[in-house]
């Protein structure tokens, strides 16, 4: 199997075939807390400089259970060498801000000397700079419409209004009429509303 190469173009061909906008609607630290979270993990680890005379985070904790997010973004160091690192759950449009690259997990490779073999490998292969082995011992793609936080978010924003009549078990042999301006034993029937 041809490992997947998470670049602008795999998520663009990935939103056209779920019939999406191309990048995540809720991109942002204000619509979502995984997003957010992801941009305060990457600050403090100095991997991010944080925005002049703003907060870290811009997403408050919130009362709301759905707004809650089901495992937070998270990073622990690795190796004996300080900057390697594992990213774990975190939004695929922060890490492709920064890596360029659309993944939630990230494993970074143990050692230097790891490193350098794994380069050489790679290019061995054929597959090139661009490809995340390149920089990365392990990756996983994901696409915004795959993400738990998303799945959330979306069904915030499209709860659907009340019905104005609960028609379940219901009975009516021609159908139904909201406005009915005729006679109710028999008749002509009008449905449109006169003045």
């Amino acid at each position: 199997m041809e490992s997947v190469i998470p670049d602008l173009q795999w998520y663009k061909a990935q939103s056209k075939l779920e019939g999406g906008q191309p990048r995540c609607p809720f991109n942002s630290s204000k619509l979502c807390p995984k997003f957010s979270q992801s941009i305060d993990v990457l600050i403090e680890h100095d991997l991010l400089e944080p925005a002049q005379n703003k907060p870290h985070s811009s997403v408050k904790e919130s009362t709301s259970s759905q707004r809650a997010l089901i495992e937070s973004p998270h990073m622990t160091g690795r190796g004996p060498e300080k900057y390697r690192y594992y990213y774990h759950n975190f939004c695929p449009e922060v890490l492709y801000r920064k890596y360029g690259l659309f993944v939630s997990e990230l494993t970074d490779y143990f050692t230097g000397q790891d490193h350098e073999d794994a380069r050489r490998s790679t290019l061995l292969r054929g597959q090139g700079e661009n490809h995340p082995n390149f920089e990365w011992v392990d990756y996983q793609p994901q696409h915004y419409t795959d993400c738990d936080q998303y799945s959330i978010l979306y069904g915030e924003r499209t709860q659907l209004p009340t019905p104005k009549y609960d028609m379940r078990g219901a009975q009516f042999g021609g159908g139904f009429s909201e406005t009915n301006n005729g006679e109710q034993t028999g008749g002509p029937i009008n449905n449109q509303q006169t003045d």
